[in-house]
């Protein structure tokens, strides 16, 4: 789209709620401009396979445990993998030492003392917040899910 961000055309979203009123596991399906359709599920009681998949037509990129794409280091170096048809799995070894909330801490830190109030990209800006908020706002609409 050639935006920093850009956000659904259409949001529909199926969840469970528990007996609290909680949404125990959701997922949405989010349309975009140009034919884009991306799919995400969550949930706070089921083991769900958390891995990132993006395709495409000449194949996909995966990220297992993309909260820790730079490395869990718990689990070891992060990593990419590049699956297209016909050739061999490629995998990119991501070896970041640092936690990867540390980053959202330096990139907080750096606005403050540059007397910004919002983080420099590749951070999120406050249009791209509200933006995530405003899909947040429909797929819990979706669902069913109000907040009193």
């Amino acid at each position: 789209t050639g935006l920093p961000f850009t956000e659904p055309d259409k949001v529909v979203g199926a969840a469970h709620l528990g007996q609290s009123g909680v949404d125990e596991w959701a997922s949405a399906l989010l349309q975009f401009a140009g034919g884009i359709v991306a799919e995400l599920s969550c949930s706070i009681s089921l083991d769900q396979d958390n891995v990132l998949r993006i395709f495409g037509t000449k194949g996909r990129i995966e990220v297992p445990d993309f909260w820790f794409a730079g490395g869990n280091r718990d689990v070891g170096q992060g990593r990419i993998d590049l699956i297209r048809a016909g050739h061999a799995r490629e995998t990119i070894s991501v070896n970041e030492t640092r936690h990867v909330y540390s980053f959202e801490v330096d990139g907080a830190g750096e606005a403050i003392l540059a007397g910004r109030q919002e983080f420099a990209w590749p951070g999120m800006s406050w249009a791209d917040s509200l933006g995530t908020l405003r899909v947040l706002d429909k797929w819990r609409a979706a669902v069913g899910l109000e907040y009193e």
